[in-house]
């Protein structure tokens, strides 16, 4: 019911303002810990696995940009540097260190 009447009330105020106000998309737990995990591989340049677009990809996280939303991923199997976005990240790991 709470749900309904938020959206109601939305409405209600884009009809009143004549234009539609700027919609916050819905905070995700996974997206938060997709973030944090990659800040922490960024930080401490820990090699990761990478799972995004039916692909699995296994680098170091060379950069973060948090305002495009994406990531700039140093492949260490193929010698390639990609720009890979958030939305398309489905899982990220730390590699474990190996002596």
């Amino acid at each position: 019911m709470k749900s309904f009447m938020t959206i109601l009330k939305d409405h209600l105020i884009d009809f009143i303002e004549s234009k539609p106000r700027e919609k916050h998309g819905k905070i995700s737990l996974n997206h938060n810990q997709l973030i944090t995990k990659i800040k922490k591989a960024v930080s401490e340049q820990v090699p990761v696995h990478l799972i995004a677009n039916q692909k699995s990809y296994t680098g170091l996280i060379v950069k973060y940009d948090k305002n495009e939303g994406q990531i700039i991923f140093n492949n260490s199997q193929n010698k390639l540097t990609s720009i890979i976005t958030l939305k398309d990240i489905e899982k990220i790991s730390p590699l474990p260190h190996t002596k």
